[in-house]
This record gives structure tokens, sequence and C-alpha cells, in this order.
């Protein structure tokens, strides 16, 4: 299979959303906030207004050193009107225009005020505008209609998301949902009209695998759906999780990246993003994905490569108390996730040592030659994951080696010695000589204890570091 490689990372303005629904005292009925999202979907979407995203404090001012490194990516909401009961207008949905009443600066036609908020994103220093929509036709009549019987709506949407310069479509959820013979249309209409646009299908499934079974995504419901869906261009979102989101995301990528000929997106989990080389959909700011940003400028994500799976299983577990999700059926029960323990992409799958629990590793070896490592904590039933001491068989000379999350120690064995050896943080930029500290014969060791040492007084240490090195 042909490696892809490009970098397709976006910030999402979702969880951005439901945030601001909490600063605006539109909660839930008993006026508590229990987690991001707990507001309820129909809220959320009012949050997304021109003050939330243009405004002084809006979401279009974040990032403000890595933004072009970005998509800003409007999610649900963003062109419908302020609606009574969302499930029986869903056929509002699919407009593909700036709502007026959300965004009353943005006049004109649907496709001049779509290229208005383009202008302004990128006049703010983004990469490009990103925007979500669901799987269907807008209209009352027209979403029992497959992708095919309404081609002239979808090639009406692409034009003017082609006039307007919008870089990206995130298709999430819609009355077509389920549908793969629609994805796979939607698609290849997509290439034909404006075959610029990167197109992302999210799978559409629970927050957790096989929630009444196994816990493993292989006897999910969406599984099936999943593996049909990595047939097409270009992203595929591994999509909503929980509490469980390492263990729950890791499985669906161990069963996901062998057949994938598409980019992966782990939602916003920034170690796995980038120790796999998978894309993003970062809902706020956070430090993990910020390291991710910047280590994708130096190995972006790719698709295609050969896939390394351990055997060994790790099971996490959590229990759902009240409010602690979105799922009822999950409510007041314990629920299990398993995944393998080690993932590689075009490396041998290193080797891990630790006391109890170790954290999920994975590895990759990018197509720019470029190496990274990275640990995933996990969730123990208020017990913790242990931080691994881990080999890594590089097998090369990478100019380039990246390491996220929390290790005891790493052994890098190189196919050359290296002669210089740097150590940025890839957080405060930092960077000091570690050659003697850290270089050997064919091999580069690098311990907490030297992490400490150099960065001594600093916080976040372990989220993100590149080597830098000489041969």
């Amino acid at each position: 299979m042909k490696e892809k490689i490009f970098s397709a990372d976006y910030l999402c303005t979702w969880a951005l959303q439901s945030i601001a629904c909490a600063e605006q005292g539109k909660p839930k009925d008993n006026g508590k906030i229990s987690f991001v999202g707990d507001q309820g979907a129909s809220t959320t979407r009012e949050a997304i207004t021109e003050h939330t995203v243009f405004g002084e404090d809006g979401w279009i001012n974040l990032y403000p050193e890595d933004r072009q490194d970005l998509y800003f990516l409007l999610d649900d909401g963003w062109d419908v009107e302020y609606l009574n009961d969302y499930s029986k207008e869903m056929y509002k949905f699919g407009s593909h225009d700036v709502n007026e009443k959300k965004f009353p600066s943005f006049k004109g036609t649907p496709a001049e005020k779509l290229k208005q908020f383009v202008e302004r994103v990128k006049a703010a220093g983004w990469k490009g505008l990103g925007i979500w929509l669901p799987m269907q036709a807008y209209g009352e009549d027209l979403y029992l209609k497959s992708v095919a019987e309404t081609k002239d709506y979808w090639v009406e949407v692409l034009e003017r998301s082609k006039y307007a310069g919008v870089s990206y479509w995130k298709v999430d959820w819609g009355k077509r949902a389920y549908n793969t013979v629609d994805r796979g249309e939607l698609s290849k209409i997509t290439k034909e009209v404006y075959p610029e646009l990167i197109i992302e299908h999210g799978i559409c499934c629970d927050g957790v695998n096989d929630k009444k079974g196994g816990g493993r995504y292989a006897g999910d419901e969406s599984y099936n759906r999943g593996m049909a869906y990595i047939k097409y261009p270009d992203i595929l979102r591994t999509y909503d999780v929980s509490p469980l989101a390492m263990c729950t995301t890791m499985d669906r990528v161990a069963c996901l990246l062998p057949e994938a000929e598409v980019l992966l997106n782990c939602e916003s989990i920034g170690a796995m993003a980038a120790g796999l080389g998978l894309s993003m959909g970062i809902m706020g700011y956070h430090l993990p994905e910020l390291a991710a940003v910047r280590w994708h400028r130096i190995a972006p994500a790719f698709s295609g490569g050969e896939t390394y799976i351990s055997d060994k299983i790790l099971y996490d577990a959590y229990h759902f108390r009240e409010g602690s999700h979105w799922d009822p059926y999950l409510i007041n029960k314990t629920i299990g996730q398993g995944a393998p323990a080690v993932i590689s992409r075009n490396t041998k799958l290193p080797e891990v040592g630790c006391k109890g629990e170790p954290h999920f590793v994975l590895a990759s070896l990018n197509p720019t030659g470029a190496y990274s490592v990275a640990t995933l904590n996990r969730q123990l039933m208020g017990a913790t994951s242990n931080a691994p001491s881990i080999t890594c068989f590089v097998d090369s000379a990478p100019e380039n080696i990246g390491f996220f999350g929390e290790m005891g120690q790493i052994d890098f064995r190189l196919s050359k010695t290296p002669k210089k050896v740097m150590l940025e943080s890839l957080i405060t930029r930092k960077t000091v000589d570690i050659t003697a500290e850290s270089a050997g014969e064919n091999k580069i060791t690098v311990s907490k204890s030297l992490l400490e040492k150099v960065f001594k007084g600093e916080n976040n240490i372990t989220v993100g570091n590149r080597l830098i090195v000489e041969y």
C-alpha cells in the first residue's frame, strides 16, 4: 500500500462550545456541569456565535504561535438557527449557510458569507477553515434519499465550499450516517467537484467499544462500518470516547490501521497522534496536543505502511457514575475495555519493561525518516499505570526522534553511532546538548533523571521532547 503523508490537524469548536454554555449560564436544569458536553447537544449548538468565535476572548485567538499549522473547524451548530426541538427539526441541518442570527456581520449569498468566514479565519493566521456537516442532504423531503439521488445538492454545496476556499469537511451524523454506500458516493463526488477538499468521515459509534459485551472493538456493532470506511479518501475519525478514551481508541486503531488506505484521526489524543503518525481533532488548548502539532511539522500524519501489534492485551475499567457521560446505558455500570499493549508502524515493536501495570506504548517510523515513541496513561479503577522502561529498535539513523508521555528510561537502538545529540522541549523550546550523557555505540539513552536534570524546576518535562541527532 502506497503511503500518503500530509498535515490535517484542526482545532474543533465542539468542546469549546460546551464550555461556553457553562460560562453563559446555560447548563442542564439542575444547574451543575459534571463534564464538558453534559449540557446536551442542543444547548451546545447554541454556543457557537460571532462573539464566541471572533470576540476579544474568542476561539480564533487560540494557538497564537502554532495556528498556521491548524485548520479552524466550525463544529455542529454553525449553519442552523436557534431551534426549539432539534430531534424534530433534523431536516434543517446541512444548509451549508452561515447562520445570520448567530453571525450577523456576515452578509450576502451563502457562498459569499462562507467566503467571508474563510477570509477572516486565514487573516487571523489559521491554515484554513473546516466545517462540520451531517451525512444527509438539507431539506425535509431529501434526507430519505441516497447521496446518488441527491447529487445535485452535494454538487451545489461542494461548489459553494470551492468558491469560498473551505479546506476541510468533517462529515458526522445524519440520516444517512450509517450508510457505507452513501459515504463512498460522497467521497467520489467530492473528488470530481472539489478534489483539493479534505473530507473526513466519522465512524459514528458509542463512546466505548462493545459496551454490552467484551469491550473490544472487533465485537462492536460499528466494526464492519469502520472497516468499510477505511477505503475512502481522505480521513477516518475514530470517533467519540469516554473516560476510557485511551484504551477505547487504542483498540479501534489496532483494528483499523492494518487495512486503512486513509489517514486516521484519533480525536484529541496528542501523544497517540505523535507516536503513531495520526491526525488530530483538537478540542481545546492542551499541552500534549500542542507538542503533537509541533512534532507534525517534522513528521506529519501518514497512511499505509506496515502495522505491528503485540499479542498482549491490557484491560482498563471505569465506573460510570451519574453525570459522568452522555450515554444513559453506561450510568451506574462498571465498563471494561481491552486493547493491545503495544502498537508500532514501519518499525519493530518496542520492548517494554515495567513493575506493575504499564502504560500503553506506541511507536512509528515516519516516511520522512523521523522516529517517535509515546506512552498513554490508563484507567484502572482508582489505581494508576506505571511509566515503563522502553527499548526502541529503530534500525536506522533518524535525525529527529520524538518521545511523548511518561517513561522510565528509553534506549534507542540505531544503525549508526551518534556524534551529537541535542534535546529540545517541544513545549518551551529549550534546547540542550546531551551528547555526553546519552550517546553510546549505535544507541541513545534518555532517562527520567536526565530529563529532570536538564529541565530542572520546569513543569511538563515529559509531555513532548525531540532529539536532534548528528551522525
